[in-house]
């Protein structure tokens, strides 16, 4: 059985990551494949020489030594994470002065995440996105894990999916439920994930638990503090089979396919599989690799 380590978590750190996350989103592409690759959430520039823009009028955001204001005082750089220039896709990878530098150390172990925050963004319809982020507001509430094999290195692999708790110990769902594991590349500071086949999605609402199921589901994730935190965006398919899933929210039922927005244009008979995505903050906990 797999032991258990404690986690010392950078709260300063994700409460950095969700303070950005509005402007991550203005660069995330529509899920369509593997060109979507995203890039990690930019860095806030600390006071100091290169942080001497925030002052500036009309300055170039990129070179805040050329703005007004730069005495170095206790003003973080408004020429941040305002705009979508200001989240390059392609540089999460390069690092250096011409994109991101990386984050964190290659995930080269087997290390899994328990989501701590979910947030539903487009192409997910509204209402199923307030719908579901009802349920999962207390972090206690959360089963879902993302697990990397990185310790196979170049042949790693992972899975995200639902995941139920016994002894301190995650493990996956077993049966029908259990997700199969997809590769997944490794780089400095992030990983990117092949399609995965299914997942599972749960969460208690106001009767009973509720379990969605995903498909081709595809995750990014940019860790921090030694792998020990992750920042996640996942896209997925709700399948058109999954429409008459009941869900008790409000005090009225509703069916997925009404919430999700999965009735088909000019025929409210036939339901079609919609996308998602949601971005995800998750940190290290103990699991059990046999159930990947």
């Amino acid at each position: 059985m797999p032991k258990s380590h404690p986690v010392l978590l950078d709260r300063g750190r994700l409460t950095v990551l969700s303070l950005l996350v509005p402007a991550m989103l203005v660069a995330l592409p529509a899920c369509s494949g593997d060109d979507d690759r995203v890039g990690p959430p930019a860095e806030i520039e600390q006071p100091g020489d290169d942080a001497g823009g925030a002052g500036g009028s009309g300055g170039d955001g990129t070179d805040g030594g050329n703005g007004d204001g730069g005495d170095g005082g206790d003003v973080v750089d408004d020429a941040g994470p305002d705009g979508p220039d200001d989240v390059d896709p392609d540089a999460g990878e390069t690092g250096g002065d011409g994109g991101y530098p990386p984050g964190d150390s290659v995930c080269e172990r087997d290390v899994a995440f328990r989501s701590s925050s979910i947030s539903f963004v487009f192409p997910t319809a509204e209402a199923l996105g307030r719908t579901i982020e009802q349920f999962l507001s207390d972090p206690d509430d959360h089963q879902f894990v993302l697990a990397l094999r990185g310790s196979k290195g170049a042949n790693a692999d992972g899975a995200i999916s639902a995941a139920e708790i016994a002894s301190g110990i995650y493990s996956f769902l077993g049966g029908p439920q259990k997700p199969l594991p997809t590769s997944v590349s490794l780089a400095q500071g992030r990983f990117d994930s092949e399609a995965q086949a299914t997942a599972f999605l749960r969460f208690q609402d106001e009767a009973k638990t509720v379990t969605i199921e995903l498909q081709d589901v595809r995750f990014t994730g940019f860790t921090q503090g030694d792998c020990q935190q992750v920042f996640a965006v996942v896209d997925a398919t709700i399948p058109q089979a999954q429409a008459g899933l009941p869900i008790r929210a409000g005090d009225t039922t509703h069916t997925l396919g009404d919430i999700a927005g999965m009735k088909a244009q000019g025929n409210d008979n036939t339901y079609v599989s919609v996308g998602i995505r949601f971005l995800m903050m998750g940190e290290a906990t103990s699991f059990d690799f046999s159930s990947l």
